[in-house]
């Protein structure tokens, strides 16, 4: 490419970046990888920490999707770290998400109940309302796990009606259906 020739990394990593996230939409995980790997090689040589906490964010991600738990939590762990360091709220927030997903997974509920808790607490300080309906979401989700349907189905109730202010429809359907769970759970058919 022009910006390869040029040497400009940072540009070039973003692409591999842009590219990655098409391959990952597209459900083509294996070149997600190596397209979100090369961007991490390039801002790594560049320095630029802040991309190199979403990269690894990025590759994270498709570990988890992977079910390859110790590996994307690694990941999760390193974007955290930078994160933290560079004191960026969003990613942090992002992170603390991510983490406790993989801790879900585990089964350690508890632990993720509290990760979400503080994401939630960031996002709503920076006033990032879509994401505390995602942050609810996943409050909700472990709270499912615990056998604590009312204080599930209160978080559920808190992301629905965020989605809905925002007009996010995909959003919605998964509250829709995560209220449908606990209705489940509770044996309410009706």
């Amino acid at each position: 490419t022009i910006d390869k020739k040029l040497g400009r990394r940072s540009t070039w990593a973003a692409s591999h970046t842009n590219i990655g996230l098409c391959y990952e939409a597209l459900g083509e995980f294996e070149q997600a990888l190596v397209q979100f790997k090369a961007a991490l090689e390039l801002d790594t040589k560049i320095g630029k920490q802040a991309a190199i906490a979403r990269d690894l964010s990025h590759i994270g991600l498709i570990y988890f999707n992977w079910g390859q738990f110790d590996a994307a939590l690694d990941n999760f762990k390193q974007a955290m770290a930078i994160a933290t360091k560079l004191n960026l709220k969003a990613k942090i927030a992002l992170n603390l998400n991510n983490i406790g997903s993989v801790l879900r997974e585990r089964g350690h509920y508890d632990q993720a109940l509290a990760h979400f808790k503080k994401a939630l607490e960031i996002d709503r300080a920076i006033g990032r309302t879509g994401e505390t309906a995602n942050d609810y979401n996943n409050i909700g989700l472990a709270y499912l796990s615990l056998n604590q349907h009312e204080k599930a189905l209160e978080n559920f109730g808190a992301a629905l009606e965020i989605d809905k202010k925002l007009g996010r429809q995909g959003n919605m359907s998964r509250d829709y259906n995560n209220l449908g769970m606990i209705a489940d759970a509770i044996g309410q058919y009706k």
